[in-house]
């Protein structure tokens, strides 16, 4: 009696639990939605955050000219789609052999929603034309979050105690990538900032 009164609560606990785990994510999701959501609406209304923009590009166009194309084309190429597919593999590999497939689906949908999302905000074609700007639809930098989302998929495939390397290591190189998006004109400075937080919150998802 005891045994089937356990088995029969027991899918209603997991349930219970699983709602209250994905709403206690969205939840801290939130908050980098608005972030995001604020970037674009700032940028795209306020001049003072505009005049910025264009003075960043200025700087780091002379940035461009110090490092060198050869840098700047291999600093960008880590938000390239084959290294970060090869990336979110080889990910795949160590957490499967570790038995972390629950970690690894939290993390592979919230990679998934991430791509989604730019995906469908690049076709809506949100960057609002400025006029020192030469490109079209960058809003937010898909580069960014192909290697955020990445780094979701490392997160989840390590054990906690690597977890913090993995941050650091994702940080350093994420700031390389920012720097030659930026030193490349392929982004204003709010197309990187809004797909940060984009992922930032799809991490929220994730973890």
């Amino acid at each position: 009696m005891g045994r089937t009164e356990v088995s029969s609560a027991s899918p209603r606990d997991a349930h219970s639990r699983t709602t209250g785990g994905m709403r206690s994510r969205l939840r801290a999701a939130v908050p980098w939605l608005v972030v995001a959501l604020l970037t674009w609406l700032v940028s795209a209304t306020a001049a003072p955050a505009q005049e910025l923009g264009y003075r960043v590009l200025v700087e780091f166009g002379a940035l461009r000219e110090a490092v060198g194309a050869n840098i700047l084309s291999a600093a960008i190429a880590l938000g390239s789609l084959p290294v970060c597919c090869l990336a979110a593999l080889v990910a795949l590999g160590i957490g499967l052999s570790a038995g972390r497939r629950r970690e690894l689906a939290w993390a592979g949908a919230g990679a998934g929603l991430l791509l989604f999302t730019v995906l469908v905000l690049q076709q809506l074609g949100l960057h609002i034309e400025h006029g020192w700007f030469p490109h079209e639809g960058t809003f937010p930098s898909g580069h960014l979050a192909a290697f955020l989302a990445a780094w979701m998929l490392w997160r989840a495939a390590v054990g906690a105690g690597y977890r913090r390397a993995v941050d650091v290591g994702a940080g350093v190189l994420g700031s390389c990538l920012a720097v030659a998006l930026l030193a490349g004109t392929a982004h204003t400075l709010w197309d990187v900032v809004g797909s940060a937080a984009l992922g930032l919150a799809a991490s929220r998802i994730a973890s």
